[in-house]
């Protein structure tokens, strides 16, 4: 060995580019930072689809609930086309099993309890029935609601008579 590489301190060069990958790691926090980005609006706007299709499917439930009402009663279908109403008046004697209800009341009492289920189900819920026209028939089931973030939605049904 020579007596110059010994206990001589060994001199190095700083490579150049050193900081290189500092650079490529915040790049490739900012790309990661940006996607997660992008997945927390996606899941934003499924809640909001979630929360449509949820309302949606109680006015279906609703709309059908009503529809069988009026089947049930068919002696007194034509007391359910009232438009958007007050929701009939609840009866006392049609509440009880309908032993000394008539067929009219029997439909005022059915429209008053489905009035309530919708206001109580749906964001602003509303229903209506009115009777179509010639030469379809029936009658038209339409409940309504406002949506939050998306605005005013509606369902409809229709029920032969």
């Amino acid at each position: 060995m020579p007596a110059s590489a010994i206990g001589s301190p060994r001199v190095t060069r700083p490579r150049a580019g050193g900081g290189l990958a500092l650079v490529e790691a915040l790049v490739v926090l900012v790309v990661f930072l940006v996607g997660l980005l992008g997945v927390a609006a996606l899941y934003g706007e499924s809640l909001l689809a979630a929360r449509s299709a949820a309302a949606r499917s109680r006015a279906a439930m609703l709309a059908g609930d009503l529809a069988e009402r009026m089947r049930a009663n068919h002696a007194g279908i034509a007391a359910y086309a009232d438009g958007f109403s007050a929701g009939g008046h609840l009866s006392s004697a049609c509440r009880s099993g309908g032993g000394g209800c008539a067929p009219p009341a029997m439909a005022l009492n059915d429209k008053a309890e489905w009035t309530l289920a919708v206001a109580a189900s749906l964001p602003a819920g509303r229903g209506s029935v009115v009777a179509a026209p010639l030469p379809v028939g029936g009658y038209m089931v339409t409940i309504s609601w406002i949506e939050p973030g998306a605005g005013p939605q509606s369902y409809q049904l229709r029920v032969r008579a």
